[in-house]
């Protein structure tokens, strides 16, 4: 009779051979897979007058999106979107003096004839209250409108024009960057939609920024891109906003808070997937919007440094650990990628380290179908249930 274990050892192989044909089939058809990397000279190319909103774009992967675009100099306006105003204005300032150094030992023959650098905008957003999206969102139509308007003014002042400045159109949006998150933090109920605040933060939030800003996406024929994680959780049905504690979660919770945390956290990357496929399904061909999704592997980010429940050693650890792991530059490829690669990243396609944990950017399959979905996987009769809880904790029907 064969054992357990024999036949886990025959068994295993078997298993790791298939999935690895399965990623293998899909690499085969992305450009970028093993001829050439994609980067600067690709982004310069592809972001050319391009208007895009960044969350979360003062530190990690969200920072270093903003400085590769700005490095590439070609898009027209970038905006980054942060709750801290001081550490934003400090990362655009980084990100300007980093170019400056880097222009001066250039010989200017890269990119010739295009504009040196697009305007970096820093405005507020906090999105742990609606209402601070709300009010980012209605900010942006005047940032938008002064770009639209004066292409040819200088493209790093941030004023914006009278508030009292009207149009009977909507000012195009080309793409917004849905990155900004949080990470295993204590558990709490955002009191403005009832949910747990990971799902609260990482998804509704911008949900509902998606849906304020969604005619300037149309305007311009946009493009949504959502950051997810290696890391998702499977939710049931009756506790998908995090506010209710089965047998498992309640144990958890008392005994286990970081497990938990983690829990919650891979339930909002979960749920970003979903809104992918939700915003194609509703948006794609009735509106000429595209959602796709990316997510930044193992990217040594300071989001590692809050960590609760954690101890100080091992979080330092996970922000400088070189191994199997990568910069936030070389994370920020992948939602770049997604962003502006309209040839080879489709709708609903998701972006990710060829790696699993690092390497070079690559198409790693669907929101709904990719080896890149550890821990669980995503369904497609999910959507519409996640969809009119948004909705419902919101208040708002998604226009």
């Amino acid at each position: 009779m064969i054992s357990t274990t024999k036949l886990l050892v025959f068994i295993f192989p078997l298993l790791l051979a298939y999935h690895l044909s399965n990623y293998l089939a899909i690499l085969r058809n992305d450009p970028y897979y093993l001829t050439k990397p994609f980067g600067i000279d690709e982004i310069a190319t592809l972001s050319v007058n391009k208007s895009i909103v960044i969350t979360g774009a003062n530190s990690g992967v969200g920072f270093s999106s903003a400085k590769l675009l700005n490095d590439a100099g070609t898009a027209k306006v970038v905006i980054l979107a942060c709750r801290n105003i001081e550490k934003c204005e400090a990362a655009k300032s980084d990100i300007l003096s980093r170019k400056d150094k880097e222009e001066d030992n250039d010989d200017g023959s890269d990119h010739e004839g295009i504009m040196a650098k697009p305007a970096l905008v820093v405005m507020h957003l906090d999105l742990a209250s609606i209402a601070s999206v709300r009010k980012f969102a209605d900010n942006v139509q005047h940032v938008l409108r002064q770009y639209d308007s004066n292409n040819n003014g200088s493209n790093n002042d941030n004023r914006s024009p009278p508030q009292s400045e009207a149009t009977t159109s909507a000012p195009k949006l080309d793409i917004l960057i849905n990155n900004a998150g949080i990470m295993a933090v204590p558990y709490e109920i955002a009191a403005e939609t009832n949910s747990e605040m990971h799902m609260h933060v990482n998804h509704l939030a911008h949900f509902a920024l998606t849906s304020f800003l969604i005619k300037n996406l149309e305007a311009g024929r946009g493009r949504i891109v959502s950051v997810s994680a290696l890391f998702l959780i499977r939710r049931h049905a009756s506790s998908i906003g995090g506010n209710t504690v089965g047998v498992v979660e309640g144990i958890i919770k008392r005994y286990l808070p970081l497990l938990q945390s983690l829990y919650l956290y891979g339930a909002s990357k979960r749920a970003n997937l979903l809104f992918t496929h939700g915003l194609n399904k509703r948006l794609q061909f009735t509106r000429n919007i595209q959602a796709v999704a990316a997510h930044p592997g193992y990217s040594r980010t300071n989001l590692m440094n809050k960590w609760h429940y954690v101890p100080l050693a091992i979080r330092r650890f996970m922000k400088w650990n070189p191994v199997g792991s990568m910069s936030t530059e070389e994370g920020a490829l992948c939602q770049i990628r997604a962003a502006l690669d309209v040839e080879h990243v489709g709708a609903g396609e998701y972006v990710g380290p060829l790696g699993w944990v690092m390497g070079r950017p690559v198409v790693v399959g669907s929101v709904l179908q990719s080896s890149h979905h550890l821990m669980g996987g995503v369904e497609e009769d999910e959507v519409d249930q996640l969809w009119d809880f948004s909705e419902k904790a919101l208040g708002l029907t998604f226009r």
